[in-house]
């Protein structure tokens, strides 16, 4: 416990980001970060994390289409799932998802607006785990698939309320409505 201004930093970070918006109502990008979780403290070793990301986003009219791709990994993870074997929550060495998004965007007679939405989620948050022998290794679980449909309510400038229903496809005790309410100033 260091109290955020105290912590100690021993690995800097890399991130570097790209993106083009030289179309109107097209956005392509992505990034990447990397650094050492350790932080050089004694007895860590070295593991780096290393996230990377692809997106695209076009706005044709009243249409808005998303997608995105994102994949990470972590280094030398064997060592700790060693001293680990057992337990219920074993480090991956890596993870991903990938989502596609379509919205449309309607006028209410008010001056509220309707945005109406469908989203198709992949995603695994232990698609592999480093070898530690025979029986050893954890299997990794399936990937989840999760298909989200809503809408947003714009009933003030930068205020919404959004409500949306997802269903999860391999764990559909999960399954679920969420209420949100988002304020941007």
């Amino acid at each position: 416990h260091q109290e955020l201004a105290l912590a100690r930093a021993g690995d800097l970070a890399q991130f570097a980001a790209l993106n083009y918006t030289g179309v109107p109502g097209l956005g392509l990008g992505g990034s990447i970060f990397t650094g050492d979780a350790a932080q050089a403290q004694p007895g860590f070793g070295s593991h780096r994390v290393t996230l990377w990301e692809g997106h695209a986003r076009w706005s044709p009219g009243d249409w808005d289409l998303a997608g995105l791709y994102a994949r990470g990994r972590i280094s030398n993870t064997a060592a700790v799932n060693a001293a680990l074997v057992g337990e219920p929550t074993p480090v991956p060495e890596s993870f991903f998802g990938w989502y596609l998004q379509a919205a449309y965007r309607l006028q209410l007679p008010s001056a509220w607006g309707l945005t109406p939405f469908a989203r198709y989620e992949r995603l695994n948050t232990a698609a592999n785990y480093a070898a530690l022998g025979v029986g050893s290794t954890p299997a990794a679980p399936d990937d989840e698939e999760v298909l989200t449909a809503g809408f947003n309510i714009d009933i003030a400038p930068g205020v919404v309320v959004k409500l949306d229903y997802q269903s999860f496809q391999r764990d559909n005790a999960r399954d679920r409505f969420d209420l949100g309410v988002g304020y941007q100033f």
